[in-house]
Order: structure tokens, then sequence, then C-alpha cells
């Protein structure tokens, strides 16, 4: 759940009722729902849920790195379990990084990302209907993909510019051939 809709000391109304139920744990995204996913996240928001709540919670939140991953666990040492979403999209290295405690991407990298993006291409053109539905999925996972590249305006301009499904496996092809 989100901190609230129009302010963030919203679920500070709800945890009490939730804890009248037996509700084993909850992932607080530290944004309202009126942000949809802009602007930062609301770390003293989510500290105000640590202290009002007995109840076992789950950050989430623009965890996009190692690095930022470490500042959330020293900001939030009581918290032992975290949400990674657009994080996970953006970069699917990113979970293996954490539990390694390594910056370092496999030297397979490419390889990995490919066989990663051909399952969810494949999976969305089976789900999907129409080249249209396809490709707008697919350039909108490329916003997040792009930036484990080392230019990622480029990559995901070369995206945007497919605008048919032989040209995208194209670019895609290229893209990952480039690395």
């Amino acid at each position: 759940m989100r901190l609230g809709y129009e302010t963030p000391e919203e679920i500070l109304n709800v945890l009490p009722l939730i804890e009248k139920y037996p509700v084993k744990n909850i992932a607080i995204h530290a944004r309202i729902g009126k942000q949809l996913y802009n602007g930062g996240v609301n770390l003293d928001g989510f500290q105000q849920c640590v202290d009002n709540t007995k109840l076992k919670l789950y950050y989430n939140g623009d965890i996009t790195s190692v690095a930022q991953f470490h500042k959330m666990q020293e900001r939030f040492p009581t918290i032992d379990h975290w949400m990674i979403g657009r994080g996970l999209i953006a970069d699917p290295f990113l979970p293996s990084m954490i539990k390694n405690n390594s910056s370092e991407y496999p030297s397979n990298k490419m390889e990995l990302f490919s066989d990663f993006h051909d399952t969810l291409y494949a999976g969305y053109s089976e789900s999907l209907s129409g080249a249209t539905h396809i490709l707008l999925k697919m350039h909108h996972l490329w916003e997040y993909f792009s930036v484990i590249f080392s230019n990622p305006h480029k990559v995901h301009k070369k995206i945007k510019k497919a605008k048919s499904i032989r040209n995208y496996e194209q670019a895609v092809r290229e893209i990952v051939k480039e690395g």
C-alpha cells in the first residue's frame, strides 16, 4: 500500500485498523497515490509507519542500485524485507547483486539480459493482440531497460523509432550485440 492518496499521514489512520486482523506483513510504497511514480519517496513518512505499528513492514520505493539499497538498510535498520519494483524491471541483475553485495555485473550480462527480454517479449506476444499492443508494452519497458546500457538515451531512442515488429526485433538485436 502507499502512505495515502492525498497526504502521507493517511496511512497512520489505517494501520491501527489493519492491526485488528491477522495480517502477516505489509509492503509500503513510500509515496502517496497522487504522485504516481513522480517525485521522490517520503522516507520520513515511512519512518512514521515504522514508529506507529506492530505490523511487519516491507519497504518499497526507488531501490535502483546496490548503493541505494545499502542507504535504505542504514536508514531503516529494523526493516529486513524489501520490495524492488521498477528497479528490478530496469535492472534484472539488481537482486543478485544485492544478495552478493556486489556492484559487478556478470560477464555474460548481455546474454542473460537477452534471455530475460526474449522471455518477456514472447509472453507479451502470446497474451496481447496485435503488433501495436506488443510494441507499446515493449517500448514502455525499454524506458527502464535502457538504464543498464552505457548510452541509455541512444538505446531508448532506437527502440522508440522501431514502428514495426520486424524493426523492433532488429533494434533489440543491435542493442544487445553492441552491449
